[in-house]
């Protein structure tokens, strides 16, 4: 890119200072922050001059301008083998480190992002910042907005409290050094005018003498006999590199294969890297907790073998049971912040019910915490200053304090007794100003959310703040924050967008109970209520099953009635506990999930009760459609649910009406599902039910109508075969690809549609658009 005289002098000395703020970090092993404000411009060719004096395989850019600015040309030797990610892209840095990250504030403020990034900048590096002045309102004109607007809000009504908050810590952070495309170097630059503190002889075996340590111990445990060891530490203490060598050390001794489980093994890097023995002989094998579960169940997997589960806290607690009973020897690690799975509410959740199940079994429990940093000195300013700003550093009311062994474990877990007895507690609709003047109070909030979510990370600090359809609902005493709900406001939508959705020809951000009921249920009269979504509740753990959250979503209701609300529901990843929940505060099922999630395993529920006269009829109709599904879908899509889960959600359908029979009695509402499916973008799954009916009804009329016949056509044999063996029959997605000799699953999806419209011509009479 082309660089004008004016602007190469400004930036030659920024360069001066990058090399300065460089320097002085590596004499402490610390990290620097420089903070370069000015116009879009200026900050590009700023950071493009800096990036090419940094070697590329220390250097992560996160921008989606700075592409084309770091391109090279013919008679550069700049590498362009750089790694540049979008913001949205940032957790493809996890588990690699780099001396130089440049975040770029115009390609959008993301503070999963941010969180990511803080830990990925080695000793001596240096973070470099790119924004405009705050002073200036295009520092406010955030891409991200975009991302918290939902109809009918746009950008304009999404606050700026976060932007606010991150100004306000980068001006005031020693550890920030600022340089200004007007204004030049800021003076003092507190970081550099403070002596570093440099690193003693021996200070690195010194940070390292805790991971050592670490090793030697939980490799001897392992060794010794089964047993399960638990590893908690912060970002940069040298957890992942402590289990690859323990991983190293077990393979010395053992000739048994080493099987490794993670939410994203994208973030194994550092594991893999330090079990080079293990890597080497190739006895590592990486499985997603639920595909592990199943190997197990199916007896493929040697019980002895060792099994690593990191991040275990983003792994629901049911798969890390069932693996806790199978393998004799495991190692369960987590990271204490929540951008990787949240592990503050780990010993709580879990660890109590895996001393249960160690003891059970006669096998030796073992637990660690690395607080040490490796990957920089204990004098960084960078993590305490990401800390403060993104919430990071909230500790929780029962320290993860996991050397107090199994018994204090289940102590704790054993100590939470209900409590009905709380007058001077305040069950109060707050905003998001309010908070922010009351930090204390967000600062208890946001741990608590932390706690009891473990998919809680910094982008819900933003949301939090930010959302201009987010109600918040708290039960507090003084600063702290005994329960918390957050609502949603979705629907109503206009007609024009109601039909899109319907026909499957767009999904807009939010909206989630009105967008399922009309796209995946069919019914198109949800997309015009008004709707308030439960997206998280919380209890803090010592006040649990004292009624709060029951207490909290009373009072949402009554809101709801005065403010003409139809309908309030929540959507969840199911489990018996939680439905039990929902149900005793009279939200029924009305849709489920049919696609397991990956990772847990698990089946997500649509839950809702209405409040408003007008929606009661469609309710009942609802509830009926669901369960007359219900049989039909557990052959399909459902067949892995858990059976008590299962059991559980039929066991409802006396109350959804003529016992569970569907009595929506429309011909009008199959045939357009039928012809939704045929003519527009209407999935499969939404339509599998209705199609398989009318077969059903057509076979039980004429037991030939599917048989193949001399006299049909080529497409009429396909559509045939495709309607009896995937529809009336279903058989798997696989097996009819299969026997068809299909391609792949589109052209199975293209097929049922051609062949769905065939029949809707044969029997409704219908000539295709």
């Amino acid at each position: 890119m082309m660089i004008s005289d004016d602007c190469l002098k400004v930036t030659t000395s920024i360069l001066t200072t990058y090399t300065r703020l460089r320097e002085h970090a590596l004499r402490g092993n610390v990290r620097a922050c420089l903070w370069l404000t000015g116009e879009a411009q200026w900050t590009l060719a700023s950071a493009a001059l800096i990036a090419r004096q940094i070697p590329n395989k220390y250097l992560a850019v996160v921008s989606d301008r700075l592409v084309e600015a770091l391109r090279p040309d013919e008679s550069d030797t700049f590498n362009s083998s750089v790694v540049i990610v979008s913001p949205q892209r940032a957790e493809r840095l996890l588990g690699q480190e780099f001396s130089c990250v440049i975040y770029d504030c115009v390609s959008g403020v993301n503070p999963d992002a941010l969180g990511q990034i803080s830990g990925l900048i080695a000793g001596g590096g240096v973070l470099i910042i790119l924004s405009e002045p705050p002073s200036c309102s295009l520092f406010f004109e955030d891409p991200e907005k975009q991302r918290l607007t939902v109809y009918p809000y746009t950008e304009k009504d999404v606050a700026n409290h976060f932007l606010e908050r991150f100004a306000l810590a980068l001006m005031d952070s020693p550890v920030v050094t600022r340089h200004d495309q007007v204004h030049g170097l800021s003076e003092p630059s507190l970081f550099l005018n403070t002596p570093s503190q440099e690193s003693e002889p021996g200070t690195k075996a010194v940070q390292c003498a805790e991971q050592d340590k670490f090793v030697k111990s939980a490799t001897q445990a392992l060794l010794d006999g089964p047993c399960a060891v638990v590893l908690t530490a912060a970002r940069g203490r040298g957890k992942s590199a402590a289990i690859g060598m323990v991983v190293d050390e077990w393979c010395k001794q053992k000739n048994l294969p080493v099987y490794i489980s993670a939410p994203n093994e994208k973030a194994l890097i550092s594991v893999y890297q330090f079990a080079e023995l293990a890597r080497e002989n190739k006895r590592f094998q990486f499985h997603l907790p639920t595909d592990l579960v199943k190997r197990c169940n199916q007896g493929s997997i040697e019980p002895e073998a060792l099994l690593v589960i990191d991040e275990a806290a983003a792994v629901p607690v049911h798969l890390l049971q069932h693996l806790a009973q199978y393998f004799t020897h495991i190692i369960f690690s987590t990271t204490t912040q929540g951008y990787e799975g949240n592990g503050q509410g780990f010993l709580l959740r879990f660890v109590s019910q895996l001393a249960c199940i160690q003891e059970s079994q006669g096998q030796a429990l073992h637990f660690y915490q690395l607080s040490q940093p490796i990957r920089w000195s204990p004098f960084d300013g960078l993590e305490p200053f990401f800390n403060r700003l993104l919430l990071m550093d909230s500790k929780s009311d029962q320290k993860d304090d996991l050397s107090l062994g199994a018994n204090r474990a289940v102590e704790l877990a054993c100590s939470v007794r209900p409590s009905h007895d709380h007058p001077t507690e305040a069950c109060v609709k707050v905003s998001a100003d309010w908070l922010v003047a009351n930090p204390a109070i967000l600062d208890s909030l946001f741990r608590l959310l932390t706690e009891a979510h473990y998919r809680t990370t910094p982008g819900d600090l933003r949301i939090l703040l930010d959302s201009p359809n987010l109600h918040i609902w708290i039960t507090y005493h003084g600063d702290e924050v005994v329960a918390a709900c957050l609502v949603a406001e979705e629907g109503p939508l206009p007609a024009s967008l109601v039909t899109d959705i319907w026909q499957g020809r767009r999904r807009p951000r939010g909206h989630l109970i009105p967008q399922l009921l009309v796209s995946q249920v069919g019914f198109r009269g949800a997309g015009t209520l008004k709707v308030l979504r439960i997206i998280r509740i919380a209890t803090r753990v010592s006040k649990r099953r004292s009624g709060h959250a029951s207490q909290l979503i009373q009072s949402i209701k009554e809101y709801a009635c005065l403010h003409s609300i139809d309908l309030l529901g929540a959507a969840f990843s199911a489990t018996p506990q939680l439905l039990r929940f929902w149900e005793q505060n009279n939200l029924r099922p009305i849709r489920v999930g049919l696609q397991a999630d990956p990772v847990t395993g698990s089946f997500s529920l649509l839950v809702a009760e209405p409040l408003s006269p007008t929606v009661f009829s469609d309710y009942e109709g609802w509830r009926s459609y669901f369960y007359a599904q219900l049989a039909f879908q557990r052959q399909d899509w459902l067949a892995s649910m858990d059976p008590e889960l299962y059991q559980m959600i039929s066991s409802d359908k006396a109350d959804a009406g003529a016992d569970g029979v569907w009595d929506i009695s429309k011909a009008d509402f199959e045939q357009a599902l039928i012809i939704g499916f045929a003519e527009h973008f209407r999935s499969y799954e939404s339509t599998a039910f209705v199609l398989h009916r009318l077969l059903e009804q057509l076979s039980k009329n004429n037991p030939h109508f599917l048989t193949i016949s001399t006299d049909d056509d080529e497409s009429v044999k396909l559509y045939k075969g495709l309607l009896d063996l995937r529809v009336l029959q279903q058989e798997t997605e696989a097996a009819v690809i299969k026997r068809l000799s299909l391609t792949g699953q589109k052209m199975l999806i293209k097929n049922l549609r051609q062949a769905a419209a065939w029949l809707a011509k044969l029997v409704f009479y219908y000539e295709p658009i």
